[in-house]
């Protein structure tokens, strides 16, 4: 799995609106989300993250907060994967390479 950092590009592999290791008696009733859903291929940018003993990372992304019972709670970092530095460099590269458009 992977370590995960602050401003970390992340993206969603498990859309589940539950947040890290939530209880089953708990259902998505009990949480809000003012940020709307998180969906699953979508890109997030990682704001903290925080690790258990035993448990995976928990992070909490820009702009998708969730609530229980109105205390922020985390996402489980098992739902996210993070995204390769080496293609966003690579096609900042192939962009700034290409030769200007001509303009009329």
């Amino acid at each position: 799995m992977s370590t995960f950092q602050t401003n970390d590009k992340v993206v969603c592999i498990d859309a589940t609106p539950l947040p890290l290791h939530c209880d089953r008696h708990f259902t998505t009733l009990d949480f809000s989300f003012p940020g709307g859903f998180i969906r699953e291929g979508s890109i997030y940018c990682v704001t903290s993250v925080g690790t258990g003993s035993d448990s995976p990372a928990a992070i909490r992304l820009a702009g998708k907060p969730i609530f229980l019972h109105d205390i922020e709670v985390a996402w489980s970092g098992q739902r996210f994967r993070q995204v390769k530095r080496q293609r966003q460099q690579a096609r900042r590269s192939a962009e700034q390479s290409r030769p200007p458009k001509a303009t009329r």
